[in-house]
């Protein structure tokens, strides 16, 4: 249903059609509240792979625990190119809690970044934040580091990181061990490789 002029998707409470349902693609419709949103596609309990990107959640979301069980299936989201209000940032990981595959890309959060407000999913594995703009108060690095072990794919290309980071490798990157891919072009990065990424033994690719 990507690119419809659909505003204000609303499910009747306690339907029970679509239970089959594994990928919904609701990009470019125009969905400002994503809490309203997120309520609605709850009832679809087998859905695996949800994709809002180009679309506005700038408005607050505001959901509560009772309204999150059905997204025990979601492995996959994709937000990409969508102006983010932070508190859903900071719900994503108790929205959708066995998250393996997010994807960001060209997004911009309003409001500045601090370690609890990013997501604290353990099931994480690929996270795609290429030319996204973000404000923060501390190494980003260090964040993910603490709010997602388990990454195997990390994309910061295109200035995620700032300019002049010639100190931010050196902190939180190499607590990654279990990392495969690194993408972290474009960001005026100075200086050396921090010494302890000869421990990141998992790493296949660095960009």
């Amino acid at each position: 249903m990507s690119f419809n002029e659909i505003n204000n998707l609303v499910v009747p409470q306690g339907y029970n059609g679509l239970r089959k349902l594994k990928s919904l693609d609701l990009s470019g419709v125009g969905v400002r509240d994503g809490s309203k949103l997120l309520q609605s596609i709850g009832s679809f309990s087998s859905l695996n792979s949800l994709y809002l990107s180009s679309n506005n959640f700038t408005e607050t979301v505001t959901i509560t625990t009772q309204e999150l069980h059905n997204f025990t299936n979601m492995e996959y989201l994709k937000l990409d190119d969508s102006p983010l209000h932070i508190s859903l940032l900071q719900s994503i990981a108790s929205i959708f809690p066995l998250l393996k595959n997010l994807s960001m890309i060209g997004c911009e959060v309003n409001g500045v970044i601090r370690g609890q407000d990013f997501p604290h999913s353990k099931s994480l594995e690929h996270l795609d934040m290429e030319f996204m703009r973000i404000a923060l108060n501390t190494s980003f690095l260090q964040i993910i580091s603490e709010s997602m072990s388990s990454l195997k794919y990390l994309s910061l290309s295109y200035y995620t990181l700032g300019i002049n980071s010639s100190e931010t490798l050196n902190q939180g990157l190499c607590s990654l061990v279990h990392l495969q891919e690194l993408y972290i072009a474009s960001n005026d990065l100075r200086g050396s490789l921090p010494w302890c990424m000869a421990n990141m033994t998992s790493l296949r690719i660095l960009d």
